[in-house]
């Protein structure tokens, strides 16, 4: 059971791997560069765990735990900020001055690996402590949420780009 759990945890991180790649239809990325950006994903889960405790445990000073507002900056500043941050970082200097980042769609599919591999670890992770719904749940929405999410980033670490005439 927990090997059929683990393959569903991994199966849409996979495809949707799979349909970013073939969407690039211009120049293709050198897959040694695509693994080492979702190996540096599934990397990010360690620190961005440490900064999610760090956090928790600060944003528990001053705010009743599990109170609405509590939560609320939890979520936000605790958890979405470190986790983006945390890909952002291994984004920015795995790529930034990288030669094969030469088009606009490049860092597109940058971001997504390094977030598809982040969403890999945590889903695996949820999904055998909470089985088969949870797979599919998390398979619907936090695993494409993740994906949409590195398009943004991709779309702010090429504004520079953007502005300059």
């Amino acid at each position: 059971m927990t090997l059929l759990l683990i393959l569903l945890a991994v199966l849409p991180t996979i495809f949707m791997i799979v349909f970013i790649y073939y969407k690039d239809s211009y120049e293709k990325e050198p897959v040694g560069l695509l693994v080492s950006l979702f190996a540096l994903g599934m990397a990010g889960t360690i620190p961005a765990v440490a900064y999610e405790t760090a956090g928790d445990a600060f944003i528990g000073l001053f705010f009743y735990k599990n109170s609405g507002i509590y939560n609320l900056i939890s979520a936000f500043l605790g958890v979405a900020l470190v986790e983006e941050g945390v890909k952002f970082i291994a984004l920015y200097f795995r790529t930034w001055k990288n030669p094969n980042y030469n088009y606009k769609f490049d860092g597109i599919v940058y971001a997504v690996l390094v977030s598809l591999g982040f969403a890999t670890v945590e889903n695996i992770l949820y999904v055998l402590e909470g089985g088969l719904s949870v797979a599919i749940a998390r398979a619907l929405l936090s695993v494409p949420s993740h994906a949409i999410d590195a398009v943004y980033m991709a779309f702010i670490m090429d504004m520079p780009n953007i502005m300059i005439p």
